[in-house]
């Protein structure tokens, strides 16, 4: 029975984080797709709050995904590597692109790169939570 969670674990993290990374392309789509006057009070007034609820919702589900496994060292490890090729693959996607970078360009890149980057940290810090649990 041990095997078959081990197993399940990898396509059950690929899902999650498959789906986390979808609906924050959507989320980033939305915003970048504003007028300038919005996107920058968006950022000033609502930013905060929407970027840590969806990270703190983000980090939740990988917790939630990290209990299939029952080894927590194994799930801490997996999840690691996954979230890392995850960002890196994202990252890559956005500055590879064949357009003509310009200052706009630059700066949605390099925040969408940050972004990405406490993305894949928020999965990794809620496998994190599992430690600090007595039981598991």
């Amino acid at each position: 029975m041990k095997v078959i969670r081990y197993l399940l674990l990898i396509p059950a993290c690929l899902i999650a984080i498959g789906l986390l990374f979808w609906v924050f392309g959507l989320l980033m789509e939305w915003y970048f797709s504003l007028s300038m006057f919005w996107i920058i009070f968006l950022f000033l007034v609502f930013s905060g709050t929407i970027w840590g609820l969806f990270k703190n919702l983000s980090g939740a589900l990988m917790n939630l995904v990290a209990r299939i496994s029952p080894n927590k060292y194994y799930s801490f490890y997996v999840i690691l590597i996954l979230s890392i090729l995850a960002a890196i693959r994202a990252i890559y996607l956005a500055w590879s692109q064949d357009i003509n970078y310009t200052g706009g360009i630059i700066f949605c890149a390099v925040f969408y790169s940050i972004l990405v980057i406490q993305l894949a940290l928020a999965f990794v810090y809620g496998t994190i939570a599992l430690f600090e649990e007595e039981k598991y």
